[in-house]
Parts: structure tokens; sequence; C-alpha cells
């Protein structure tokens, strides 16, 4: 961005990165990379044109999308694509996508985005309120009022769509957050039963602390496998949880006329 001040033909050619020779090739410039961008005057020398000078800042007008996307934040908002935005939020509007990863958003899209791509504008929709945000969890005991045993030490304030995934069936569908914990419990119990029978080979004193260390690691993450692999065969898949992928209320009403979308709320 230029600055308000005077500049000549020279320095605007090194502070635009161009070059030109001749006079129409000027008002080409002056056409293309000022007018649309910055209030300015002509100077002259005599009778020749010498530089111009940049007086103010015209305001861009903006599209309906990057305003409709301000109403819902209650502040400026900027993406690194517009028009990639709009396409990604078309497709979180026309359905709700929450249990699906990034990549399978990705494939939804059209053209095709990467997870990277899809994870930078699912961030930058919840900072701005488009989509609800992650919330921070809060450090709160949780404890049971009979015995005193302490279940946790923070409280997660949000609310998770929990699904269960199969990648070998290639299938991923909604459950209960009852059948979520269940599955929970069913997987941190046999990954505890697997790494004990593990870790009887350790009671020996034939491995020094280093060892026992990286056979624990190894250990730990074949217990891991194996607990999963149970819990597909008992539930036909293992637990997930996420955060809604779909438009707040609020989004909902700015953006249903533009997008077009049906009352998803309800």
């Amino acid at each position: 961005m230029l600055n308000k001040k005077f500049y000549s033909w020279s320095e605007l050619e090194d502070e635009l990165g161009v070059q030109f020779t001749k006079k129409n090739n000027r008002a080409k410039l002056i056409r293309r990379n000022i007018e649309p961008f910055y209030i300015f005057k002509v100077l002259k020398g005599g009778r020749a044109q010498i530089g111009i000078d940049i007086i103010g800042y015209r305001e861009i007008e903006k599209s309906v999308f990057m305003k409709l996307c301000e109403k819902v934040c209650g502040s400026e908002v900027t993406f690194p694509e517009e028009k990639t935005a709009e396409k990604i939020l078309k497709v979180l509007a026309s359905e709700d996508r929450t249990i699906l990863n990034n990549e399978d958003i990705g494939y939804e899209v059209p053209g095709y985005l990467e997870r990277h791509t899809i994870g930078t504008y699912i961030d930058l929709f919840r900072k701005y309120g488009i989509l609800p945000p992650i919330l921070p969890k809060v450090e709160r005991p949780c404890f049971s009022k009979e015995t005193a045993e302490i279940f946790s030490t923070t409280f997660d304030p949000n609310k998770y769509t929990y699904y269960a995934v199969s990648i070998k069936e290639d299938f991923r569908e909604e459950i209960t957050e009852v059948e979520y914990f269940e599955m929970i419990k069913f997987m941190k119990s046999r990954y505890s039963e697997c790494l004990s029978e593990y870790l009887h080979v350790l009671d020996s004193d034939d491995y020094d602390q280093e060892e026992k260390e990286e056979i624990i690691k190894s250990y730990s993450q074949e217990a891991k496998k194996n607990a999963a692999h149970d819990c597909m065969k008992e539930y036909g898949g293992i637990p997930k949880k996420s955060v809604s992928k779909f438009l707040t209320p609020k989004a909902l009403e700015v953006f249903r006329e533009y997008l077009s979308i049906k009352d998803k709320a309800a």
C-alpha cells in the first residue's frame, strides 16, 4: 500500500514493481493500480508530469458475501481467498457435515480442496462466529460424592456430536452420548488389560531404564491398537466426537436468503 505522500514515476516503479517508459503506460498504471484504491493528484514540473501525490484512500466495495460475514461477526473479516471461503460455506450450509473429517468435506467442495485448506477456513468460520467456536476447558475437579474419587480435573463446556467410525467398513454414523462413553470405557479397560499383560516382561532385570522406557512406549502403542481393534469387533466402530460444523443460528439467519438454505435449526 502506498503512503500519503508524493511519488515520482521512478519511485512508483519501485513501489509497485512495474516499469513504464511511455505516457500511455503511465495512464494504464494509474487506471489499474491507483484509481481504484487511492485519492490522488498528478503533479507537473512545468508542462511535464513528474509524478503523483497520494492524498487519501478509497474504500473498496465489498462483496455481498463478505458483508454478510461481517454482519455475523460484528467486525471486519478476512480470508486467504474469498471465493474459496464461499465455496466451503455453501457445502457446510447445505447439510450438517459435523461427523465428516476435513478430508471428506474437501471432496464435497467443487474442484476438491485438501484437508489442511478446509481446516484453515473452518477455524476462521469458528473465529468469526459463523460456526460454533471450540470453547476452552475450565479447571474444575469432578468427583464422586460417595467415594470422593476424582473423575476429571477439568470441565468441558463444548457441545459435541458423537459418532462411530469404521475405516475398514468405510462408514461414519452418529451415536448417542451414552453409547460413546460406553465405548470409551470399553477401550480404556482393554488398553489397561493389554498393557498389563505386555509389561510382565519388564519384571526381570534384563533391561536398563532407557530400554524399559522404549519398551513401555512401544507396548503402549500396541495396547492402543488392540483396544481399538477389540472395540471394532464389539461395537462395529471406534468412538469419535466433534463440535458442530453447521452454521450458528445467527449465521443461518443472515445467510438464509443468500445461500437459499432450508431451516436446519428447527
